[in-house]
C-alpha cells in the first residue's frame, strides 16, 4: 500500500505544483509552458528523484510509473479532475 500511495501523492501533487510553479503558463525566463516542454523535462526531473532514493532523501517507490502517469494526465483533455480516483483506476 505505501508504493500506492506514493504514486497516487505523487501524480496528484505534481500537476497543482506544475500550476504554481508556472503562473499564466510563462516560466521566469520567459519560457512558455508547454506540454512538449514539461514532457522534456520530465527524465531530467525523475533522474533527481531516483538519485534522491539512491541517497535516503526519498523513499522507495514506483517513480517511473508515476511519471509516466503524470505524463499521460497532462495530456487528458478535459483534465481530470479528481486524480485520486483516475490513479487508482490506471493502477488496477
Amino acid at each position: 500500500m505505501t508504493n500506492l500511495a506514493g504514486i497516487n501523492i505523487t501524480a496528484s501533487v505534481m500537476p497543482e505544483q506544475s500550476a504554481l510553479l508556472t503562473p499564466h503558463g510563462v516560466m521566469d525566463n520567459g519560457r512558455k509552458v508547454t506540454l512538449e516542454l514539461v514532457r522534456a523535462m520530465i527524465p531530467e526531473i525523475l533522474a533527481g528523484i531516483i538519485a534522491g532514493v539512491q541517497n535516503k532523501i526519498f523513499v522507495e517507490g514506483d517513480y517511473e510509473k508515476a511519471a509516466a502517469m503524470f505524463e499521460e494526465l497532462l495530456s487528458i483533455e478535459p483534465m481530470v479532475e479528481f486524480l485520486t480516483n483516475y490513479c487508482y483506476d490506471v493502477m488496477d
